[in-house]
């Protein structure tokens, strides 16, 4: 098989795969939404957890749950 035969079946399985994913009016996954809220719920609870220990590392605890909160900003430098 060749790669562009590859590449366009590829590109068919994707349209099938888009199909059964649920998309509301605004265009986005709520399967995707129901997973990212998720997400957000236990880093909170993570960080809760982590605000109450007693520890030399508890600072770095927190960076580490927190840098998972900041989202990576485009930067043209980096778009190549």
């Amino acid at each position: 098989m060749s790669s562009s035969d590859y590449g366009d079946r590829l590109k068919d399985l994707y349209g099938l795969v888009q199909g059964y994913i649920h998309m509301d009016a605004r265009g986005r996954s709520r399967t995707f939404e129901a997973v990212f809220d998720f997400y957000q719920c236990m880093l909170l609870t993570l960080f809760n957890t982590f605000r109450n220990i007693y520890s030399n590392y508890k600072h770095l605890y927190i960076q580490y749950i927190l840098s998972n909160l900041i989202l990576p900003r485009k930067d043209s430098k980096y778009d190549g």
